[in-house]
C-alpha cells in the first residue's frame, strides 16, 4: 500500500533538513482525529500544519509524495534531539516508529555513550 511504499528507505542528501523534513506535517487518521477533536483536543489542526489520512485520499495535496515518512524521521530526530544528544551523521533504520520507541531508541543511544 501506499503508507508501505513511502516508509521504504529514501536516503536524503547531506543539509537537506530545512528544504526536506522540517516541512514534513504531522498527520492523523481520520478516526484518530474524531476521536481527539471530540475529546476538546486537536483543535489547532489545519491543513498548514497536519494532513488527515482517509481511507482514500489525504485531507490537502502531500507537500512530497512521501511526506508522512519524512514526518516520522522528523519526529526522531526531534526526540534524539530531546535526549540531548547531538545528531551524528548515523543511518537509522526504523520499522513503524513511534515517539514511545523513538525515546526508547534515544535512551539506548544515550546509555551506550556511557552518558
Amino acid at each position: 500500500d501506499e503508507l508501505k511504499d513511502a516508509l521504504r528507505r529514501k536516503p536524503l542528501p547531506y543539509g537537506t533538513y530545512f528544504d526536506s523534513i522540517a516541512p514534513a506535517r504531522t498527520f492523523g487518521f481520520i478516526e484518530e482525529v474524531e476521536a481527539l477533536r471530540k475529546a476538546g483536543l486537536a483543535l489547532g489542526g489545519s491543513e498548514e500544519n497536519a494532513v488527515v489520512v482517509y481511507p482514500d485520499r489525504y485531507s490537502s495535496p502531500l507537500r512530497f509524495p512521501n511526506e508522512l515518512a519524512r514526518h516520522k524521521l522528523l519526529d526522531l530526530m526531534g526526540d534524539i534531539a530531546l535526549a540531548g544528544l547531538p545528531l551524528p551523521n548515523m543511518e537509522v533504520f526504523a520499522v513503524k516508529p513511534s515517539h514511545r520507541l523513538n525515546v526508547e531508541f534515544a535512551r539506548a543511544l544515550v546509555g551506550s555513550l556511557g552518558r
